[in-house]
């Protein structure tokens, strides 16, 4: 079992990386990708009509995840306002 088992993921779009717009070229962009250990999802996976679209996935454990939505809803002014200054 994997001990990831939260994901975020979001999707760039690379057309001014593609020496032509076709997917024979986003497949030589994704092979670099990969063996430069960046581990991505082309467009012709998720049927894009277009290619140049990557999807990039942020995988973290639960824990983590939770931690971060915790300081997603503190605002500075919460965090600051029961101290006195220095």
């Amino acid at each position: 079992m994997s001990r990831f088992n939260c994901t975020l993921y979001t999707f760039i779009f690379s057309r001014k990386l593609l020496a032509k717009q076709t997917f024979e070229e986003e497949m030589k962009l994704f092979d670099a990708f990969m063996e430069a250990g960046v581990y991505i999802t082309p467009s012709q996976a998720f049927e894009s009509p277009e290619p140049g679209w990557f999807r990039i996935i942020f995988s973290t454990e639960t824990t983590t995840l939770r931690l971060g939505e915790i300081f997603v809803y503190i605002t500075p002014s919460q965090v600051f306002e029961n101290t006195e200054p220095g």
